[in-house]
C-alpha cells in the first residue's frame, strides 16, 4: 500500500509529464488509491515481483496508477478495456518522452519497453483481468445493495417498534 505522499509524488510525476486521465483521478481519495493501486504487473503476481517490476519500471509508475485505477472501475466493456490500455500506452510514450531527450538512447528503449508493456495489458490475459474486475465491482455493488436493503428493513423495524401504528398501536394502547 502506497502512502499519501508516494501517491502525491506520482501525481506530480503525472501532471510534470502532462499525461491523460488526470482529471478522472480526482474522483479518487488518497484511500482508494492506495488501496487499489499495486505497481507495475497484474494482482496474480506476488507483491515480491510487482515490487522489483515497479522498481525495473519506476519510469512507468504515473501511467501504472492511472491504469491500476481505470481497471479499479472496470465496466467490463470492451472500448473501455482498449481506452484504459491506449491512455496507458500513450501515458508512458509521454513519461519516456520528458524524462529523456530526443537524441538520448534511453528514450527509445524506455518506447520499447512501453509497448512491450502495452502488448502486455491489451492481451486476452488482460482482457481476462479487466472483465473479473468488473464481475468483482459488480459483486461488490450488489453485496452493498443487500447490505442497504437489510439496513433498511433494521430502520424500519426500529421505527415500528418506536413509532407503532395500527393494529399494534392500539394493541399497546389497551396493554398500557
Amino acid at each position: 500500500m502506497k502512502t499519501s505522499e508516494e501517491i502525491d509524488e506520482l501525481m506530480q510525476r503525472a501532471v510534470e509529464a502532462g499525461l491523460e486521465g488526470l482529471d478522472f483521478m480526482a474522483d479518487f481519495d488518497y484511500e482508494k488509491i492506495a488501496a487499489s493501486f499495486n505497481g507495475i504487473g497484474p494482482s496474480c503476481l506476488s507483491e515480491e515481483q510487482r515490487q522489483k517490476l515497479s522498481k525495473y519500471l519506476a519510469l512507468f509508475l504515473p501511467a501504472a496508477l492511472i491504469h491500476d485505477m481505470r481497471y479499479e472501475v472496470s465496466n467490463g466493456q470492451r472500448d473501455a478495456f482498449n481506452y484504459a490500455n491506449f491512455e496507458f500506452r500513450d501515458n508512458c510514450y509521454a513519461l519516456a518522452t520528458h524524462a529523456y531527450g530526443f537524441f538520448n538512447w534511453r528514450r527509445y528503449r524506455a518506447y520499447f519497453v512501453a509497448w512491450l508493456l502495452f502488448k502486455a495489458v491489451a492481451s486476452e490475459v488482460g482482457w481476462f483481468i479487466w472483465s473479473e474486475a468488473a464481475r468483482s465491482l459488480e459483486l461488490r455493488a450488489k453485496s452493498l445493495e443487500l447490505e442497504g436493503d437489510s439496513l433498511e428493513l433494521r430502520a424500519k423495524s426500529l421505527e415500528r417498534m418506536e413509532n407503532p401504528s395500527g393494529a399494534e398501536s392500539s394493541k399497546l394502547k389497551a396493554e398500557s
